[in-house]
C-alpha cells in the first residue's frame, strides 16, 4: 500500500490508498503517478476553494454575563465565490446559530461536519452568499455548556467563579487582515485572564487586538477566570404536548426535569443561615420566570408531588408571565420536577390556507420561554384532530428525530394523527425562528363527532325502548287455567254478571241526577 498523507488542509482526505499490482514496474509506476496526480488535484481543489475570499475584518462580541455565551460576529469578506466557509470551535455546544448580511437578509447555512486542524476541533458551515465581490455578515452564535465552575464546590454563601476558554484569533480557513475580540463579564472581579499582546481591561470588559494579518487557523489559547452568578438553570428533559381541537382551542403541557447546572455546595445546606441571610447565597436560584404566549388563559402549575410550590400568573404583563417559587431553593446539582400548561385561542395561532381551504396552519413557540434556562433534551408531541391528512413539520433548523403515530382520546374511532420530534442541546432564541406545523382536514371530518355523538344517544334510547318490552324471569311463567263450567253453571253466571252490570248503571243514573248543575240558562 502507498499512502499519501496531509493533515494540512481539513477538507483534504487524510490519505489516498493505491494498490500496487504485483505485476511490472511500469504498471507500479504508472499507479504512483496516478495517485499523485489525484492528489495533487485534490490540494488544487481545496487551496482554490479556501483562497477564494479573504476576510478584510471581523469584530467578534463575546457575552459571558449569563449561564450561556453569545457570539457576535462582523465579518467585512472579499472574494468571488457563492459560498463562504464558516467555522466554529466546539461545535457540539452550539446551541444557535444565525447568518445574516449586513441589512438582515438571512442567509442559508449548511452543517459541513467536524474538523481539526492546528490543535483546533471546529465545526464547518457553508453560507450560500448573495452575488457580488464583497459584503459584510452577521453571526450570532449562541454555546451551552462552555462556562466550567471553578472551583467546582463552594460554600453556601460564597460566589461562583467560572473560567471560559477559546481562542484569541478568530478561527477562519481564510487570511484575515485585521480582528479585533471584546469579551462583556457579568462582573469586573476577574480573578486571570490569558495575555495576548494588545490586551486590555476596563471593568466588566477585555478586549483582545486589533491583530493585523492573521493566517488560516491560527492558534492561540484564550483563557478567563471569572466571577459569574447568573442561574445556571439546565432542563435536562423537557416535554411539551400540543393538541389542537377544531371545536375547542390549543392545549399545550410543559412538563420540566430541571437541574441547578452551577458549582456545588461544599457541606451540607444551612437553612438557619439561609434564613438569615437570603442574599448570601448568590449562586442559588430562589423563583423562575416563564413568559407564555399572548392570549394564553387557563394558566394552571403542578409540582410533580403536588402543588407544594408558590406560583404567581400575570396576565396583564406583555407578554403574559408566570412566576413560580419552588418550595427549596436550588444549588448546584439540585433538581427539581414540575409541569405547566395553558390554553390558546385557535383564530390566533390556527390559520386556514388562502388557496387551499382544506389546509391549516399552526404557529406556536417551539420551547417555553423560561428564563436563562438551556435544554439538554427536547420531546414535542403535536395531537392532530381526528381525520386529517399530509401532516408535515417546517423549521429552519435540523431535528435529531420526527416520528409519526397515533393517539386515542374521547370519541375517537380510528385514533388522531400525532408528531413527535426530538432535538438536543436548544436555547429559547429558537422561538424566533419560524416553526410550524400544517396538515389538511375537511369540513366533513369535523363533524365526524358531533354526528357519533348524536348516533350513540340515539341507538341508546332506541336499545331501552326495544328493551322495555321484554319481560326477563326466571323460568317459564305459570297461566293458571279454570276448569270447564256446567251449561247450567255458565247461565247462572250471565245472569248474575248482567245484573251486576244493571245495578251498576242505575247507581251512576241516581248520582248525576241528585248532583246540583252548574250551568246557567242562556
Amino acid at each position: 500500500m502507498l499512502h499519501l498523507c496531509d493533515r494540512s488542509r481539513p477538507r483534504v482526505p487524510d490519505c489516498i490508498i493505491l494498490d500496487q499490482p504485483h505485476t511490472t514496474t511500469g504498471m507500479r509506476s504508472t499507479s504512483l503517478l496516478l495517485g499523485l496526480i489525484l492528489f495533487s488535484s485534490a490540494l488544487i481543489v481545496a487551496a482554490a476553494d479556501y483562497d477564494t475570499f479573504t476576510n478584510s475584518k471581523i469584530k467578534r462580541r463575546i457575552e459571558a454575563s449569563t449561564a450561556t455565551v453569545k457570539h457576535t460576529l462582523a465579518i467585512d469578506y472579499k472574494g468571488n465565490g457563492n459560498k463562504y466557509h464558516l467555522t466554529l470551535l466546539n461545535p457540539s455546544k452550539v446551541a444557535y446559530l444565525n447568518v445574516t448580511t449586513n441589512l438582515g437578509q438571512e442567509l442559508k447555512t449548511t452543517y459541513n461536519g467536524e474538523h481539526t486542524t492546528n490543535g483546533l476541533t471546529y465545526g464547518s458551515y457553508l453560507v450560500e452568499l448573495p452575488s457580488g465581490d464583497s459584503g459584510k455578515l452577521k453571526v450570532i452564535a449562541i454555546y451551552s455548556h462552555v462556562l466550567r465552575p471553578f472551583p467546582e464546590k463552594i460554600a453556601q454563601n460564597e460566589k461562583q467563579l467560572v473560567i471560559f476558554e477559546d481562542n484569541h484569533y478568530i478561527v477562519s480557513p481564510y487570511e484575515t487582515t485585521e480582528q479585533t475580540t471584546t469579551i462583556d463579564l457579568s462582573s469586573d472581579r476577574i480573578e486571570s485572564k490569558s495575555e495576548k499582546s494588545p490586551t486590555s481591561a476596563n471593568g466588566k470588559r477585555i478586549t483582545y487586538g486589533a491583530y493585523n494579518n492573521i493566517k488560516p487557523f491560527s492558534s492561540s489559547p484564550l483563557k478567563v477566570h471569572f466571577e459569574n452568578n447568573a442561574p445556571f438553570l439546565t432542563v435536562k428533559k423537557y416535554l411539551r404536548l400540543v393538541e389542537i381541537s377544531h371545536w375547542g382551542n390549543i392545549a399545550i403541557e410543559d412538563s420540566f426535569d430541571i437541574t441547578h447546572t452551577g458549582a456545588k455546595l461544599k457541606t451540607n445546606f444551612n437553612r438557619a443561615e439561609y434564613q438569615r441571610n437570603q442574599n448570601g447565597a448568590p449562586a442559588h436560584i430562589a423563583k423562575m420566570k416563564e413568559y407564555l404566549p399572548n392570549g394564553a388563559v387557563d394558566v394552571y402549575y403542578r409540582d410533580n408531588i403536588g402543588n407544594i410550590s408558590t406560583s404567581n400568573f400575570n396576565e396583564n404583563a406583555k407578554p403574559p408571565t408566570l412566576e413560580f417559587q419552588p418550595r427549596t431553593m436550588l444549588f448546584g446539582g439540585w433538581r427539581i420536577q414540575f409541569e405547566n400548561g395553558y390554553n390558546l385561542p385557535s383564530d390566533k395561532y390556527l390559520f386556514r390556507d388562502n388557496q387551499d381551504s382544506s389546509r391549516y396552519v399552526l404557529n406556536v413557540p417551539f420551547v417555553a420561554q423560561l428564563e436563562d434556562a438551556v435544554y439538554d433534551e427536547v420531546e414535542i408531541k403535536f395531537i392532530l384532530p381526528e381525520g386529517v391528512k399530509k401532516a408535515e413539520i417546517s423549521t429552519p433548523f435540523s431535528l435529531d428525530s420526527e416520528t409519526i403515530g397515533k393517539h386515542y382520546t374521547y370519541l375517537d374511532t380510528s385514533g388522531r394523527t400525532t408528531i413527535t420530534i426530538t432535538k438536543r442541546n436548544v436555547v429559547a432564541d429558537y422561538n424566533t425562528k419560524p416553526f410550524q406545523v400544517s396538515y389538511h382536514f375537511s369540513r366533513s371530518s369535523l363533524l365526524q363527532e358531533p354526528i357519533l355523538l348524536i348516533s350513540t344517544w340515539f341507538s341508546f334510547f332506541v336499545f331501552v325502548m326495544v328493551l322495555s318490552r321484554f319481560q326477563f324471569r326466571i323460568g317459564k311463567p305459570v297461566v293458571v287455567v279454570p276448569p270447564p263450567a256446567a251449561k247450567g253453571d255458565q247461565m247462572k253466571t250471565g245472569v248474575a254478571q248482567l245484573g251486576e252490570l244493571m245495578r251498576l248503571l242505575y247507581s251512576s243514573t241516581s248520582s248525576l241526577l241528585a248532583y246540583p248543575s252548574t250551568s246557567k240558562q242562556l
